[in-house]
């Protein structure tokens, strides 16, 4: 299966990454080079809490352009 993770580096990201490669799954980061057939897409990328709190409109603003990012992929 060809797995595209959203936030990959992240907290989150990182345990499912090693989740689905050791069911040995194929995992591609969004940012780079990704497979044309996409079986699964997951999306937990966006600034942590303490940037959110810090930065609340620019949070919001980096939400939704990752998300148009992820729209272009889909």
């Amino acid at each position: 299966m060809n797995i595209v993770i959203a936030g990959i580096t992240g907290f989150l990201g990182q345990r499912i990454k090693e989740y689905y490669k050791s069911k040995e799954n194929a995992v591609f980061d969004y940012k780079k080079k990704i497979p044309r057939k996409i079986d699964l897409l997951i999306n937990v990328a966006g600034p942590n809490s303490k940037y959110c709190d810090k930065y609340p409109k620019k949070a919001i603003e980096q939400r939704i352009e990752i998300n148009k990012k992820i729209l272009e992929i889909i």
